[in-house]
C-alpha cells in the first residue's frame, strides 16, 4: 500500500476530507497515492498532518516510486 493511503487511513480519512486538509483536490490525494511524488511543500503539509519527521516520509515516497 502506498506511503500517503497508508497514513490517511489510519487517520481514518477519506480522500475528500484529507484533500480538505491540505488543501488539493481529490484528484490531487488520488495521483499522490498512485504514484506521483508531491511537491516539498505539499510532502511538508503531509509531514505535518501525519505528525512525522519530513525525511522520513520522503524516504518512504521514494522508495515506494522505486518498486514502480
Amino acid at each position: 500500500m502506498h506511503p500517503i493511503r497508508q497514513y490517511r487511513y489510519l487517520l481514518g480519512l477519506n480522500q475528500r476530507d484529507f484533500a480538505k486538509l491540505i488543501p488539493i483536490s481529490v484528484n490531487g490525494i488520488s495521483r499522490w497515492e498512485n504514484g506521483q511524488m508531491p511537491s516539498p511543500t505539499n510532502i511538508l503539509r503531509l509531514a505535518i498532518i501525519f505528525h512525522m519527521n519530513p525525511g522520513i516520509l520522503l524516504a518512504q515516497l521514494v522508495e515506494q516510486s522505486s518498486k514502480n
